[in-house]
């Protein structure tokens, strides 16, 4: 939450929640899981009390450190609130649990997703459908004969995009 547009915006999911304090974590948990911020707010939460974020996503980047915050929380005491939603950690409630890491895990991958739409607006890139490797198959593909509309079937992308994929390659359409 380095950005300052980004801590307004968690500030603003949160303010329908009902919190005593809002603490920012600056830092991340992968630069050797330092999270001043975290440690702050487990710190002023009581065995009763609910930790709140707006996503798992802002409370963890990995299911490992996720796993590790969820065991410290759960030795204090302290429940998770997560968009509303109340996860109590101190009961072994394995359906909680797994409900819990299949939101993470759809959760972390939305984050990346945006994440990677605005690492690729500041280069002035557009995001592409198809991974490199798909893209390779592609022109492999229309090397092995295969018509551009053939393309447009086996890849779910529009007739632009193949022949953008092709121009890229130094392909050229030769009128199949």
């Amino acid at each position: 939450m380095g950005d300052v547009a980004d801590q307004r915006s968690e500030r603003d999911a949160l303010s329908s929640e009902e919190v005593t304090a809002c603490l920012v974590d600056l830092g991340t948990a992968s630069d050797g899981f330092s999270r001043q911020g975290l440690d702050d707010a487990i710190a002023l939460c009581h065995p009763g009390d609910q930790l709140v974020v707006s996503r798992l996503s802002r409370l963890a980047r990995t299911r490992d450190e996720l796993v590790e915050i969820l065991d410290d929380l759960a030795s204090h005491g302290i429940d998770l609130r997560v968009g509303g939603r109340v996860y109590s950690l101190a009961k072994s409630d394995l359906r909680a649990a797994v409900g819990l890491m299949a939101d993470f895990e759809g959760d972390v991958a939305v984050s990346r997703i945006e994440q990677e739409r605005v690492d690729r607006r500041r280069r002035g890139g557009r995001i592409s459908k198809l991974t490199a490797g798909q893209e390779v198959t592609v022109v492999r593909l229309y090397e092995a004969g295969h018509s551009i509309q053939d393309l447009v079937e086996m890849s779910g992308v529009s007739r632009a995009t193949v022949y953008r994929i092709l121009e890229r390659a130094g392909k050229k359409e030769s009128g199949r």
